[in-house]
């Protein structure tokens, strides 16, 4: 069965005016005309992080650099051409869920390098950016953001005359972090992953109450708190005599770290559960209740409970894996 995902539009927002860097021409120029293009789509996800209520992000374009060509700029306008200014909470785009960036801008066909997200997040100004945390506003930086912006380098191709959809997966998990010696400030590092989403796949299942409820783990468990699901890469937890490795925290540097993560949630159901989209490939996942204190700079001491088995996701297809407590 195909699954499905909610498509929040883009709020009217469009790509006019894209245009090439680095003393290249527009689109509308003489650069590319003759070239061949495809039109392209980039939305955007999030895995939720703990201990915070909201992680408010201002996008103003995007950038795009082809392995041959200078780097294309999309900028965020309106019908009228005017620079529009995208708000998301990243929070509110888990469970497989995602928002728009832009959809069917007109690009140069062929391999792409990365794509870099231009976002606002200036110190001096309290109206872009932000953390909300126990109703407290917190100043949010962004590394090298005036420079290089979030830049994500992962080779992915346009083909000529056909549509291509790409989500980046923004793992708050991941990148949000409170560096030392910044009080009260709030940084977000670029941990993504880049999903084609013609090829793509969710994992779904549930935990079961037993374990929410286990000593040392919290019990309220509604979005955003410590029970998650940490997904590794099959290959990197097989070890060279075929044996298991033991799995990684998110800032562990002895075991494999977790390549994504999901939030487990309680349901309407009254169960608790998670979903995570995926690329088609072979995976391990591990549940955990102590995901609040897991610091994503430091190797700590997380209680994992690893799936015995391989999972294996493929496209268009939801795979389920449920977690319980041993007799």
């Amino acid at each position: 069965m195909k699954a499905s995902v909610r498509n929040l539009s883009a709020l009217g927002i469009t790509t006019l005016g894209i245009a090439a860097c680095g003393g290249g021409g527009s689109v509308d120029g003489s650069n590319f005309v003759a070239s061949p293009t495809g039109k392209l789509s980039l939305s955007i996800t999030d895995a939720p992080v703990d201990t915070v209520d909201a992680i408010v992000v201002h996008f103003t374009g995007v950038r795009l650099k082809p392995q041959d060509g200078p780097a294309i700029d999309v900028p965020f306008v309106n019908a009228s051409g005017d620079p529009v200014t995208h708000v998301i909470d990243m929070l509110e785009l888990t469970h497989g869920t995602y928002e728009d960036l832009f959809l069917d801008a007109e690009v140069p066909a062929g391999v792409y390098n990365w794509v870099q997200l231009h976002v606002l997040a200036d110190p001096a100004n309290d109206g872009d950016s932000h953390v909300m945390s126990n109703g407290a506003r917190y100043e949010l930086r962004i590394p090298s953001s005036e420079q290089n912006g979030l830049r994500f380098v992962s080779p992915f191709t346009v083909t000529a005359d056909r549509e291509t959809h790409l989500l980046l997966d923004w793992d708050m998990r991941m990148a949000l972090i409170q560096p030392p010696g910044l009080a009260g400030t709030y940084m977000l590092r670029p941990a993504f992953r880049l999903i084609d989403m013609t090829e793509h796949g969710f994992l779904t299942g549930s935990v079961q109450d037993a374990l929410i409820d286990a000593a040392g783990c919290p019990g309220d468990t509604t979005l955003g708190t410590a029970n998650a699901i940490y997904v590794y890469d099959a290959a990197d937890l097989e070890g060279p005599d075929g044996t298991t490795l033991d799995p990684g925290d998110i800032g562990s540097t002895t075991d494999p770290a977790p390549i994504a993560t999901g939030a487990v949630s309680l349901g309407e159901d009254g169960s608790y559960g998670f979903r995570i989209i995926l690329s088609p490939g072979e995976y391990r996942v591990a549940y955990t209740c102590d995901g609040e204190a897991d610091d994503a700079e430091t190797d700590d001491e997380v209680d994992l409970l690893l799936w015995p088995e391989v999972v294996v996701i493929e496209n268009g297809d939801t795979t389920s894996v449920d977690f319980t407590a041993s007799p």
